[in-house]
């Protein structure tokens, strides 16, 4: 009989107590339904909330048709340090007990980026999915989550004295720093490609300018006067960029579509300034116009010499000259015969009688020395001999005309 009592007491005492709680479990709020949800949880270590989240962004930027962020060991250290930072303090804040910004700590650390943000947050609840939802549905937030450019993220995860917890969640879109030679070729591969599009010749692209236009990036990284440009290149074109994203060039795409340019250099050097913090390149290009022009043959280049020289005739009342190719063939073994000279000035040769030869270098086939006219001004003159060509020399690594005439 004492047993049966005891066994009714027993289920009085536990039915009474749940009979008098439960009214009060069905009106709970939306905040004391996720607090006893997260109760029912296994408390995770830091780490792990910070996997979670980590995991939650991804889902949330492939919702929304967004490329997955690459996690960054050295992102989340400095998002973990700033965390503890703010749990130490109990206090929100971007700015470090050192007041430097995020941007400032990045740099700092060695971060090389073309853009930036970062959520903070504090939670009274180390549930990931509550924080994330609350992150969600801050705009500022929620744009750094789903930002298209970013690529790459740390998260750090702090608990205070007060049990609050404190999030740091660090975005960069990432720069890739090339070297100097993977930077050129990445420039002029663009820009050649540009050039094709249109239909236009691929430029020459010359050491010797090459050397010379990285001179000048160097310099406009440094913030030092530019070297001086070698008399000898003629006509240059400079054009200097800053941009830390390579492939975009369309803001000096016009000039490089220009037709008259033959030959190209690049100088490419990499740094910092106030405008790109977390790191840029200093582009610099040298253009260079082009002769002869493609569609101009040697005999076309013949032509233009003997037009040119009859123009100076006509306007001096004397007849034109004609040309005579048994004159054409020795022009061009005396031309030859000049290039190989060490002095190459404007020469004349003495030939068979009534025969006078004259040698020059030029990088214009529109006009010719002064010296000539002396020659042509002879009312006895009928026939010339003419030989053009395209030749380089240590002045003229770039090329250069050389013309020989025979006036007989």
């Amino acid at each position: 009989m004492k047993t049966s009592q005891r066994k009714k007491g027993y289920f009085l005492f536990f039915f009474f107590p749940l009979f008098f709680f439960y009214p009060f479990l069905i009106p709970l709020s939306a905040e004391k339904q996720a607090k006893a949800k997260e109760e029912a949880l296994v408390r995770p270590d830091l780490k792990a909330i910070e996997e979670a989240l980590f995991n939650l962004i991804n889902s949330e930027r492939e919702k929304n048709g967004l490329s997955r962020l690459h996690f960054s060991s050295r992102l989340s250290s400095l998002a973990r340090q700033h965390s503890q930072e703010m749990a130490a303090k109990n206090r929100l804040s971007h700015f470090s007990s050192d007041e430097k910004s995020y941007c400032d700590r990045l740099v700092s650390q060695g971060f090389f980026f073309i853009q930036a943000g970062e959520n903070i947050a504090r939670s009274e609840t180390f549930n990931p999915f509550v924080i994330h939802q609350s992150m969600m549905t801050s705009s500022e937030h929620r744009a750094n989550i789903l930002h298209p450019d970013f690529d790459e993220i740390g998260l750090g995860v702090a608990q205070g004295e007060g049990g609050n917890y404190f999030i740091t969640q660090d975005f960069i879109q990432s720069l890739p720093v090339l070297t100097e030679e993977e930077a050129r070729n990445k420039v002029i591969s663009i820009i050649q490609a540009f050039r094709q599009a249109q239909a236009l010749p691929e430029l020459s692209v010359e050491e010797e300018i090459n050397g010379v236009a990285q001179l000048f990036a160097r310099a406009k990284a440094k913030k030092t006067p530019p070297p001086p440009i070698p008399s000898h290149l003629g006509e240059v074109l400079i054009i200097n960029l800053v941009t830390p994203l390579l492939n975009d060039l369309a803001e000096i795409e016009k000039p490089l579509l220009e037709p008259k340019y033959r030959a190209i250099g690049a100088g490419v050097d990499f740094g910092r300034d106030p405008d790109h913090p977390g790191g840029t390149y200093f582009v610099t290009l040298l253009l260079i116009p082009g002769f002869p022009p493609a569609s101009l043959s040697p005999v076309g280049m013949r032509e233009m010499i003997l037009n040119l020289l009859n123009k100076f005739r006509l306007e001096s009342s004397l007849r034109p000259l004609k040309l005579k190719h048994s004159l054409c063939r020795k022009a061009e073994q005396i031309g030859l015969d000049y290039f190989n000279q060490k002095n190459r000035m404007m020469t004349s040769v003495e030939l068979l009688p009534q025969q006078t030869g004259i040698c020059y270098l030029t990088e214009s086939l529109d006009s010719f020395p002064q010296g000539i006219k002396i020659w042509l001004q002879s009312p006895y003159l009928l026939y010339a001999g003419i030989y053009v060509s395209l030749v380089k020399t240590k002045d003229f690594p770039l090329g250069v005309y050389l013309v020989a005439i025979i006036l007989e």
